[in-house]
């Protein structure tokens, strides 16, 4: 007949298995999910709808230093999405991820670390994208390195283009001799939901 001691014991090895049990599913599970997301390409989430995109709420002000986060997401929850740390003011893109996600709900975490610093405003794709090249076009031309990734970014904007109801987007301080460069938007009057943005933000 097994001790008193040995049968603590066995419940220490059987608490101990349970454990290491409980361990190894939760590694299996991290390394499908993580395996998952590595199998979204640039090139497969450029093909997906437009979500909701994002950016700094101070970023039609001279020299503005805002984030800025293109989205697409597929219909069935999978997330990629660009995150952009952009200074307007000299360095253009100043950093920059790309997020693959499996849910909305990893987007909105990230999104509400981001607000911490920020606000957030949610923005149509074309004013980020918009936004996101004139920063990298002021960088180049002021001969700051820009993030390797670019390429792929582009790759993600895909066919988003700005059009002349997109807000200009002014790169460069706003007492530099000559101006600031602006983008090469029309004159033409946005509406809409255009309108309705350059009206709550003052244009």
């Amino acid at each position: 007949m097994a001790s008193k001691q040995d049968r603590i014991a066995e419940k220490a090895r059987a608490r101990k298995k349970a454990r290491d049990r409980d361990r190894h599913r939760v590694a299996a599970s991290r390394r499908q999910h993580m395996n998952k997301v590595r199998d979204i390409s640039v090139e497969e989430a450029a093909a997906w709808p437009l979500a909701e995109c994002y950016v700094g709420d101070k970023w039609h002000e001279d020299g503005a230093r805002v984030p800025a986060i293109f989205v697409r997401k597929h219909p069935s929850g999978r997330v990629m999405a660009a995150s952009m740390d952009v200074d307007l003011a000299e360095q253009g893109i100043v950093d920059l991820e790309l997020w693959a996600l499996q849910t909305v709900n990893e987007l909105n975490m990230k999104l509400a670390a981001l607000s911490q610093d920020t606000p957030l405003l949610v923005v149509p794709a074309e004013l980020v994208v918009r936004i996101a090249r004139v920063a990298y076009a002021h960088g180049v031309k002021e001969e700051y390195d820009q993030p390797e990734e670019w390429a792929k970014v582009e790759q993600l904007f895909g066919d988003v283009t700005p059009g002349a109801g997109t807000p200009d987007v002014r790169a460069g301080r706003g007492g530099d001799e000559g101006g600031a460069a602006a983008t090469t938007a029309t004159s033409a009057e946005p509406e809409g939901l255009w309108g309705k943005l350059k009206a709550r933000l003052g244009f």
